[in-house]
């Protein structure tokens, strides 16, 4: 669960630093800042328990999923992204990481998705997805069908949504 210290500002979820808060004299200047390595972690373990809990607690707030060529993304909240999971598993998807790697701010992830029924959201097979990460949260996530556009997206120096930054 995310608190804000009330002594010093920082941001601490779980015994891990998401921010670090305007005081100098930080109190919580031992506790480890989330990496995005760390996540990375954590996304692997969400995924693999489907537990849409601990999905929702990786995830920012204003956090957005779509593919890459809409203008807007189709989810623009966290609610909106937990839905759209629980809409997927109500029509019996399931997936696995295959993989994840870490590209500077991003992370690749590569997912086998099974068992999903019918309709133009739902995909089978080997997908990828790059996951921007912001104050040791996810705040993009966007979906490709091979890993090469996958790894050229999370390398490029645009990694936002031509409206810019989630608000």
């Amino acid at each position: 669960m995310e608190m804000g210290c009330a002594q010093c500002g920082c941001v601490v979820d779980r015994g891990w630093r998401l921010a670090t808060g305007p005081d100098r004299s930080c109190c919580c200047r031992d506790l480890p800042f989330q990496t995005v390595e760390r996540l990375a972690e954590l996304v692997t373990l969400a995924i693999a328990s489907g537990d849409l809990d601990e999905i929702s607690e990786l995830l920012a707030p204003d956090a957005r999923w779509g593919s890459p060529d809409e203008p807007v993304p189709t989810c623009s909240n966290r609610g909106e992204i937990i839905d759209w999971y629980q809409r997927a598993r109500d029509a019996g998807a399931s997936a696995s990481v295959t993989e994840t790697s870490v590209r500077g701010e991003n992370i690749v992830v590569g997912l086998v998705v099974s068992g999903v029924g019918a309709g133009p959201e739902h995909r089978q097979g080997e997908w990828w997805q790059v996951l921007t990460v912001r104050d040791g949260r996810i705040a993009e996530i966007r979906d490709y069908d091979d890993r090469r556009d996958a790894e050229g997206f999370a390398t490029s120096p645009t990694s936002r949504w031509a409206n810019g930054p989630p608000s």
